[in-house]
């Protein structure tokens, strides 16, 4: 008995000695961040009082929202008509600036300054051919061409400049234009000789087996 005694009290020993290391670890533990946050420096902030980090990410988001965009490329059919969609996210007022819509980095489409479209700048091969969806929309960033009766010489990159020198901002579409004719015509030349082909092999059948 006087062993199970001994074994039972060492036993009651070790516990405590556990607890009370315990105790002392979980206290180290809850003292230590507060002595971190204490002694951590605070983040750098901007004249506004946001973390500089945070504030450049918002500079550049900004930046992004207030580039002027648009599709790569734009598909159209001889003598459909297009729009070519040119905007700003942020949906910039540029109804005060110079636009110049241009066909292949040379020729005039439209020409916008003034508060108004400038039809003495405008090519020929684009007269009564090109026009603003709505002038209105210049206001919101909304810069949209739309051109008709498109022939294949209407084919190439559109670009739009929005502003002048360092301050300008653009972006380039590549229209290509399709021919719907010539692929009806194939396609029926295709469908007729299936036609035929069926018809000469029902024939064929018919007459070895009448």
């Amino acid at each position: 008995m006087k062993w199970k005694a001994l074994l039972f009290c060492i036993s009651a020993a070790i516990v405590i000695l556990l607890i009370k290391a315990a105790t002392v670890q979980l206290k180290k533990d809850s003292t230590e961040p507060h002595a971190m946050a204490r002694s951590q420096p605070k983040a750098e902030e901007d004249f506004q009082g946001q973390p500089k980090k945070e504030s450049l990410a918002w500079a550049r988001s900004q930046l992004k929202m207030d580039q002027l965009t648009c599709p790569k490329a734009v598909e159209a059919t001889v003598g459909g008509n297009v729009t070519l969609d040119f905007h700003f996210k942020s949906q910039r007022n540029v109804a005060g600036e110079l636009i110049e819509w241009k066909f292949n980095n040379s020729i005039y489409v439209l020409v916008y300054r003034s508060r108004g479209v400038s039809g003495s700048d405008q090519a020929d091969q684009f007269k009564s051919r090109a026009s603003l969806e709505s002038t209105d929309n210049i206001a919101k960033g909304k810069l949209a061409v739309k051109i008709s009766s498109l022939t294949k010489m209407d084919a190439g990159t559109y670009s739009c400049f929005v502003g002048r020198k360092t301050e300008r901002r653009s972006c380039s579409i590549q229209l290509i234009i399709k021919t719907v004719g010539r692929f009806n015509a194939a396609a029926l030349n295709r469908s007729g000789t299936t036609y035929a082909l069926v018809l000469a092999a029902s024939t064929l059948l018919y007459l070895l087996y009448d």
